[in-house]
């Protein structure tokens, strides 16, 4: 009599388990970067009022700082960009894509006595900050993007 142990595990530790895991119905093919298609996307936002300043704080991790333009127009603040598809460095083929790649565009109108002459903008650790302080406002302007 032949004594064979039962492993509970066996069957997803088994090739034809992880094969169905990684079918093509599940996995970008090999030529996956001719099938990306660019999206516009919305990053998300949080507003806060702290002792008479607007804040906003953008979230765009993987966002180059060169690729953000802020204006103000009209009383209204334009916020776009792009976050790029970083191609490997290796000739890698793209096996999946979760991360959200293309453009993007918000507006915010901004409240009555925002000065917008003194809007400052800082990004860090995929983070964009606007610091917005009350007061009277000359007009409109682009938004210089600072890092710390």
């Amino acid at each position: 009599m032949n004594l064979n142990l039962y492993n509970p595990f066996g069957s997803l530790l088994s090739r034809s388990w992880w094969d169905d895991i990684l079918s093509p119905t599940w996995v970008v093919p090999e030529s996956g970067v001719d099938e990306y298609h660019e999206h516009t996307f919305h990053p998300p936002v949080d507003i806060f009022e702290k002792d008479g300043t607007l804040n906003l704080v953008v979230e765009i991790p993987g966002v180059r700082k060169e690729d953000v333009t802020l204006e103000v127009r009209d009383g209204i603040l334009y916020l776009t960009g792009s976050r790029r598809l970083a191609e490997g460095s290796n000739g890698e083929s793209i096996r999946r894509l979760e991360r959200v790649y293309g453009s993007f565009h918000r507006h915010f109108h901004l409240p009555e006595g925002v000065k917008e002459d003194d809007i400052k903008a800082e990004y860090r650790d995929g983070l964009l900050f606007l610091f917005m302080p009350a007061g009277p406002s000359s007009g409109g302007r682009k938004i210089p993007i600072l890092t710390s």
